[in-house]
């Protein structure tokens, strides 16, 4: 009786490993972004680098008053991006003498999950304000795609492509 139960606790094992443990579904894509986007606002720039695959990769077109530019990143430059993030908000509230506000909102537009469920396609649009209660300092408008992939019970973003907007 118990080598049959350590068989089947070992072929579940397998089973999770192989398998079950990198199936994607959609729940799993709006789990990680609402990971992402509670870890953003919590200031947890670690918990928000954990979502990035360490193979991540990204084509970023971004707009600024001053112009454009068209920059490409790998994980520890996406990781660096959110700690610059706080930095920039920090030296925004040193500059006016002011706690800012931010506050995000996100939409998932679309999820295409591929047959064999091992990569998914998210397209979201994204939009973050900062400033005070009376006044905006910052908006910046993101629409970008995602690729996610899952490995061991753990959902990822692999790469991503989009455009950023700051005014």
């Amino acid at each position: 009786m118990r080598k049959i139960l350590l068989g089947v606790l070992a072929a579940g094992a397998v089973w999770y490993l192989a398998i079950g443990g990198r199936e994607l579904k959609e729940a799993h894509i709006y789990e990680a972004y609402n990971a992402y986007w509670s870890a953003f606002h919590d200031n947890n720039s670690e918990a928000a680098c954990a979502l990035f695959d360490t193979a991540y990769s990204a084509k970023i077109r971004t707009r600024t008053p001053a112009g454009s530019v068209e920059e490409s990143a790998d994980h520890a430059a996406a990781c660096a991006g959110v700690a610059k993030f706080y930095a920039l908000k920090q030296q925004m509230e040193s500059a006016t003498g002011q706690t800012l506000y931010f506050n995000s909102e996100f939409n998932v537009e679309r999820i295409d999950i591929t047959p064999d469920k091992k990569l998914a396609r998210a397209q979201v649009r994204s939009e973050i304000r900062i400033g005070t209660e009376q006044r905006l300092f910052l908006k910046i408008t993101e629409q970008r795609t995602d690729v996610f992939a899952r490995s061991l019970g753990k959902t990822r973003i692999t790469a991503s492509d989009g455009s950023v907007s700051m005014f």
